[in-house]
């Protein structure tokens, strides 16, 4: 496995395996894999953030993804958004 393509990995690239032999120049254009994570925005959060903190580890998580995928806007599209449960839409 390319340790640099772990992330591409997770986002269900088949193809992360290091190449053996001579590299082909010019492999054309490829499109960024687009990614979307729904964050958990319910009233539970809040309301239990005393006992567990689980507010802010859903923050420290989101900070984590944003963080992560900086610079990479060429290989990944990628989305954060709320969802509270309220609705079947996400």
């Amino acid at each position: 496995v390319d340790d640099s393509r772990l992330v591409d990995g997770v986002a269900g690239d088949k193809y992360i395996y290091k190449r053996r032999g001579e590299s082909r120049a010019g492999g054309g254009l490829r499109h960024p894999k687009r990614l979307r994570f729904v964050m958990d925005c319910s009233g539970s959060m809040y309301r239990f953030n005393g006992r567990d903190e689980r507010l802010n580890r859903c923050l420290e998580a989101t900070t984590l993804i944003m963080e992560s995928f900086d610079g990479m806007e060429r290989r990944f599209d990628y989305s954060i958004v709320g969802h509270s449960g309220d609705s079947k839409c996400i």
